[in-house]
C-alpha cells in the first residue's frame, strides 16, 4: 500500500457529478473518508490516494479498484442517480505493474 501510495500508482478512479457535491460538501468528506476506514479493516490496500473538487464535479483516485467501486455503491445508495461501472486496460506501466487495468466509476445526481 504504501509503495502504491508513494509511486503514485492509480488502480481505480471515480468521477462524481451533482449539486449534492458542493451544497453537502463535508457531509459527503466525511462519507467518503468513513468509507475509507471500514473498507481499510477489510483490505490494507482500499486507500484513496486523492480528492480533488471543482464545485458540482469530484474525481477520486484510488489505489485498488475495490476501494473505487465500493465509493460508487456508496453514492447511488446514499444520493440515488446513475451509476456506471467500467474498466480500463489502460497499458500503462508503473514500477512493478505489467499493463495493469484501471476500473473507472462513473456517478451522476439525478436531475
Amino acid at each position: 500500500a504504501c509503495k502504491r501510495k508513494r509511486d503514485k500508482i492509480v488502480y481505480g478512479i471515480v468521477y462524481l457529478e451533482g449539486p449534492v457535491l458542493q451544497d453537502r460538501r463535508d457531509e459527503i468528506l466525511k462519507m467518503i473518508k468513513k468509507e475509507e476506514n471500514i473498507e481499510k479493516r477489510h483490505n490494507h490496500l482500499s486507500r484513496i490516494l486523492s480528492i480533488e473538487q471543482n464545485k458540482n464535479h469530484m474525481t477520486i483516485t484510488t489505489i485498488n479498484q475495490w476501494m473505487a467501486l465500493q465509493l460508487g455503491k456508496q453514492f447511488k445508495k446514499a444520493f440515488k442517480g446513475k451509476l456506471e461501472i467500467s474498466r480500463d486496460a489502460s497499458g500503462r506501466r508503473g514500477r512493478g505493474s505489467k499493463g495493469r487495468e484501471e476500473v473507472v466509476v462513473r456517478w451522476k445526481q439525478a436531475a
